[in-house]
């Protein structure tokens, strides 16, 4: 091979590694802001589901019970946390288990429907 071809196919060949890197610069900046925007919507669409609960359901077990199973899928979540009167219904994982990443978003709303005061907080 000359000396020409070889020069020829290490431009081709940094050109190409050149746009696999931009390639996946753009791919990561792209699902990293639809990442949160999925994340934003799933934790509306998990509150909203909670309303509901406490709306219908009358006890803390049958709370507690609803919720885990309003949850679709756990793996979308790091930590879950459901309180009411500063007691913990729901824990996800268990409280002696969890180590929450310095960099996820947390979440939390307060409902408040008469009395008593019902806490919803979420990490994800």
């Amino acid at each position: 091979m000359t000396k020409k071809g070889f020069n020829f196919i290490s431009a081709l060949v940094a050109f190409v590694f050149a746009i696999s890197i931009v390639f996946f610069a753009v791919s990561a900046v792209s699902e990293n802001s639809k990442g949160k925007k999925r994340a934003d919507n799933l934790y509306e669409q998990l509150f909203q589901n909670t309303v509901l609960i406490f709306n219908n359901s009358k006890t803390e077990s049958r709370i507690s019970r609803e919720f885990a199973s309003s949850i679709k899928d756990f793996s979308n979540f790091q930590s879950l946390e459901l309180k009411m009167d500063s007691k913990i219904l729901f824990s996800y994982p268990p409280e002696k288990i969890r180590k929450i990443s310095a960099t996820a978003k947390q979440y939390s709303k307060t409902l408040q429907q008469n009395l008593p005061v019902k806490l919803f907080n979420l990490m994800q």
